[in-house]
């Protein structure tokens, strides 16, 4: 695997359980669970299963498919279901082994400004900001690992 040592380190971070809490500036908040599980050496899968509970009161159950494509200092997060199966979502770069970074993309005529940042393989966060006509919301989701067990992969 010609990774760089920091992604190295969050590839084999992110292998496991993971609670969530995803805090949507102008719907609610969602809360579940999410698993990375090693497809390659280079790629994970992410399955996420949670609830949003919107601000008026409705439970609206979610879940969301990606694959978590590493390559030398980069993450792609990638679609892995719905309509958008196979697109890039993030295209995160680290540079100088930094344990963040950050990525724009477009949808539409709307924003997306993105941050990973992996504090530790006990938690990490990605914080979204969305900005178009139309929106101007904040989507911080906080991870944390379920269980102590932290799963080296060579």
């Amino acid at each position: 695997m010609d990774l760089s040592p920091g992604l190295h380190n969050i590839y084999n971070g992110l292998i496991g359980q993971w609670s969530i809490k995803r805090d949507i500036s102008d719907t609610g908040t969602y809360k579940g669970h999410a698993v990375f599980t090693v497809i390659n050496d280079r790629q994970l899968t992410y399955r996420e299963d949670g609830v949003l509970w919107i601000d008026h009161g409705r439970e609206v159950a979610g879940y969301r498919d990606f694959i978590y494509h590493f390559h030398g200092n980069i993450i792609d997060i990638i679609f892995n279901d719905g309509p958008s199966k196979g697109e890039i979502y993030n295209h995160f770069i680290f540079e100088n082994d930094n344990m963040q970074a950050h990525h724009i993309h477009y949808c539409g005529n709307d924003q997306y400004k993105c941050d990973f940042i992996f504090n530790n393989p006990q938690s990490f966060q990605i914080q979204t900001h969305i900005i178009g006509p139309k929106k101007n919301s904040k989507i911080i989701t906080e991870y944390t690992r379920v269980t102590d067990q932290y799963i080296t992969q060579p």
